[in-house]
């Protein structure tokens, strides 16, 4: 499992697994676009951001970008809500809440949520956008008005 949340911090897939010491949430505090995820099959890209709600120059993500040969090179796209959309391939998908968007090899629910990724928005409710993907890959996005939490 990997944890993205704040301004922001990070936990990593391999802290505390398989014997391995957790290591402390890592961060990304400037603005611009970061490989999550980088291998032969799997790309996720994080778009890092300010929004009037970060402090001191933090930066928060702001969208979230999915693609490669385990997604059949379709690129899925996944931004904040104020002035945002979630994109498959370009085109608004899930835009009513709630709703759903269904491929052949993934599905995407838009729905409201009962698990806050980030503690301090917990008295808020949560739009979550639930992604199915291939190789048993399980996205879940909180959606707010400025940023997202995955």
């Amino acid at each position: 499992t990997c944890t993205i949340w704040g301004d922001p911090h990070i936990d990593v897939f391999d802290s505390g697994i398989l014997g391995k010491e957790k290591v402390p949430a890592a961060g990304i505090y400037s603005t611009g676009d970061y490989w999550l995820v980088k291998s032969d099959l799997v790309q996720i890209q994080g778009r890092y951001g300010t929004t009037q709600f970060t402090e001191s120059g933090m930066s928060a993500m702001l969208a979230l970008a999915v693609g490669g040969p385990f997604l059949r090179n379709h690129t899925l796209i996944i931004q904040q809500i104020d002035g945002g959309s979630v994109l498959y391939d370009g085109e608004p998908v899930v835009e009513d809440f709630p709703s759903e968007f269904v491929e052949s090899f993934m599905r995407i629910q838009y729905k409201e949520g009962e698990k806050h990724i980030d503690g301090v928005l917990k008295g808020y409710p949560v739009k979550l956008l639930r992604v199915f993907l291939p190789r048993t890959v399980d996205l879940r996005v909180n959606r707010w008005s400025k940023h997202i939490d995955a």
